[in-house]
């Protein structure tokens, strides 16, 4: 995987994920891990947190800004 590569993560590092059109960057560390051109994937990945079934309802509420 992507990240496994980092073995300096630690629980409460900050890792980015960019979404620019079908491309999805991701940083960690203050520098890019690595990046994907594909739209479905793309899509798939930010329907985990603002699709019609999110993996949590709550974080996307708060994403939208929703009560």
């Amino acid at each position: 995987s992507l990240l496994l590569r980092q073995k300096s993560l630690k629980r409460g590092s900050i890792i980015d994920i960019l979404f620019s059109g079908s491309r999805v960057s991701v940083s960690a560390l203050g520098a890019q891990q690595g990046a994907v051109t594909d739209g479905e994937f793309a899509k798939a990945l930010l329907a985990v947190w603002l699709g019609k079934d999110p993996a949590q309802s709550t974080l996307k509420r708060a994403l939208l800004g929703v009560g």
